[in-house]
């Protein structure tokens, strides 16, 4: 680490300005009087030198969310590191020098990124560097399951969307469907179709497959329902039929 001790030959005596300067330490300057008759003047104090700190800013931007907390950035190979705030502010302070490695940008259910910001950072001693705003997009995964009707029929035509990232699809005649896109986190799935009662599906979603169909999700039926009298009596056996709206249907009545 060095002694620290300095000596400068031939100083005559005189006042003088004293100035120290190293990399990652505010210059320090004092003036010093170096008295007449003087052979070896030795300071009667060290020169204290106090580290420079500059503040490196910026933002991070969580897609499809209103909560940008939790992102950690840090800067490879160093061991400086922060997090985000709820609006995705982040700072940090270094100490002056030029950085070279790049920034990286993580959070769980988000792709990391650490390629926006590669250029040489410089710090300066109390000042402030401010970055451009970083976006980190979800990662996503595939959802493939399975609809049926409260009479465990496949139910063709049902809606399925990602409440996060809004991806939809709709399933086919046997009830499967396949979700591609879905957002990697604690997910939902809001299941609709008409004539029966919209559903929202909680669940864990991973990258890559995640296949729920082994357990069917059942969406069940709205009804209709009246009576056929005489005007007195109820009748049995009357034709109903209900159509309309791209929709037709005929029961008798019990």
């Amino acid at each position: 680490t060095g002694s620290g001790l300095f000596q400068i030959p031939a100083a005559p005596s005189g006042n003088f300005e004293l100035t120290v300067s190293l990399a990652g330490y505010q210059t320090l300057s004092q003036p010093v009087f170096i008295p007449e008759g003087s052979t070896d003047y030795t300071l009667p104090y060290d020169m204290a030198l106090v580290q420079a700190f500059g503040t490196l800013e910026g933002v991070v931007r969580l897609q499809n969310s209103s909560d940008h907390s939790g992102v950690t950035v840090s800067i490879l190979n160093t061991a400086y590191t922060t997090q985000t705030d709820i609006n995705g502010v982040w700072s940090m302070q270094l100490l002056e020098d030029t950085y070279t490695d790049n920034l990286q940008f993580s959070r769980a259910g988000f792709i990391t990124d650490n390629s926006t910001h590669t250029a040489d950072i410089v710090i300066n001693a109390q000042s402030v560097t401010s970055l451009s705003t970083v976006t980190l997009n979800r990662d996503s995964g595939t959802i493939i399951g399975r609809i049926l009707d409260n009479s465990a029929n496949n139910l063709e035509g049902a809606l399925v969307s990602d409440n996060i990232n809004g991806v939809s699809t709709s399933t086919a005649a046997d009830g499967t469907f396949t979700l591609t896109g879905a957002a990697v986190g604690d997910n939902s799935l809001l299941i609709s179709k008409g004539g029966y009662r919209s559903l929202v599906h909680t669940l864990p979603i991973v990258s890559g497959n995640n296949d729920i169909s082994g357990s069917p999700i059942v969406l069940n039926a709205n009804s209709f329902s009246g009576q056929v009298t005489d005007g007195s009596n109820a009748l049995a056996g009357a034709s109903v039929t209900l159509s309309g709206s791209g929709f037709s249907a005929t029961v008798t009545t019990a």
